[in-house]
């Protein structure tokens, strides 16, 4: 739902994605993370107060996506 209107505030082309970095505070279970990386936005870092979701997502990110550089949780 947050697409759209991210990109349109940002207008920004993929390399500089690529470069900005991005705080995901709250991340919980949410695929907004799985979002910004189809979009070619490489600098996330994750946080959120539970330690087991933040160990859930990291597991979860590895076994579907592989890639992990710039990503942080």
């Amino acid at each position: 739902d947050l697409r759209p209107l991210l990109l349109a505030l940002l207008q920004l082309d993929e390399p500089q994605r690529a470069s900005l970095r991005v705080l995901h505070v709250g991340c919980g279970t949410s695929n907004v993370t799985e979002g910004l990386w189809k979009d070619h936005f490489r600098q996330i870092t994750n946080i959120d107060f539970s330690e087991g979701v933040i160990k859930l997502m990291e597991q979860r990110w590895k076994q579907n996506n592989g890639d992990e550089s710039g990503l942080a949780f």
